[in-house]
């Protein structure tokens, strides 16, 4: 084995705070690409946050065959606009017509009384399972008499 000198000694020392001081500014330099990467993308979506997410809910809304929010608002806006006709109630747009049907047909169906009967309900009663424990003396068979 040969004895390590003091100069070997300093000289693996600088080896590793060097190595130490590289590991440090890569993690510094990746620290701030991330942070500059995410400051990027929160100035994206700040752009246009709603309206893409607004977009993509109608989209969703209308392949679940549901009218889509966008649509649903505009009516909304035009019921409250609108002018009362002869009958004293508002007219829908025609465009929003199909899609009032399809919702009122849903509504129709979820607000339909439940038809209600008598059954007959049958009672069983079935017992506890029985809890056995056995002490030491009912597990040992004796054989035979006891050595001493």
């Amino acid at each position: 084995m040969r004895a390590f000198t003091m100069s070997d000694r300093k000289a693996e020392l600088e080896r590793k705070k060097a190595k130490l001081q590289a590991i440090r500014e890569e993690k510094e330099r990746r620290r701030r690409e991330k942070e500059q990467k995410e400051a990027e993308e929160a100035a994206l979506r700040a752009s246009h946050p709603e309206r893409d997410q607004h977009k993509e809910l109608d989209e969703m809304l209308t392949l679940l065959g549901v009218a889509p929010v966008s649509d649903v608002l505009s009516h909304l806006s035009s019921l409250s606009s609108s002018t009362p006709d002869q009958s004293g109630t508002p007219t829908p747009e025609p465009s929003l017509q199909s899609t009032n049907a399809a919702s009122s047909f849903s509504n129709s169906s979820s607000r339909r009384a439940a038809q209600l009967s008598f059954t007959n309900v049958q009672i069983t009663d079935i017992p506890p399972v029985e809890k056995v424990t056995y002490g030491k003396q009912t597990q040992t068979v004796h054989t035979g008499p006891e050595r001493d």
